[in-house]
């Protein structure tokens, strides 16, 4: 019987599991918002072993991480999520991140660690309504 690895994913898989566990298909795009929402989860223990490559400088008004502002134009270029909208002011969560992530990404977590990237989901939610 083969075992798993202690962790096979990174922080980009993490990032495309938030998004694809996410219980609406738009979210604002505005910097300060998605990282100050991700920053602040950063801080509770249950995600701190998904979130931990993610590194916050403080020298502006909103914490920023260029690794986060990095992973998401890749999701941008990939198609897998778009600002199409006229003013770019949400991201859509276009169908083909599900898709990737169920078919490539999904089987690098363990069951518990899905359960854990959907309350992810869910709290990020809440750290953007938030903001």
């Amino acid at each position: 019987m083969e075992t798993k690895k202690a962790q096979d994913w990174a922080a980009f898989d993490v990032i495309k599991g938030l998004f694809a566990f996410l219980n609406k298909d738009t979210i604002s795009s505005a910097s300060p918002v998605i990282h100050s929402a991700l920053y602040n989860l950063t801080k509770k223990d249950k995600y701190k072993k998904f979130l931990k490559e993610y590194v916050f400088d403080h020298r502006s008004y909103f914490p920023f991480s260029r690794d986060l502002h990095t992973d998401l134009l890749n999701l941008q270029q990939s198609g897998h999520l778009s600002a199409q909208n006229p003013d770019f002011i949400e991201y859509t969560v276009n169908s083909k991140l599900k898709t990737t992530f169920e078919l490539y990404t999904k089987n690098l977590f363990s069951e518990q660690e899905i359960a854990i990237l959907k309350e992810l989901a869910k709290d990020f939610t809440s750290e953007m309504a938030d903001a």
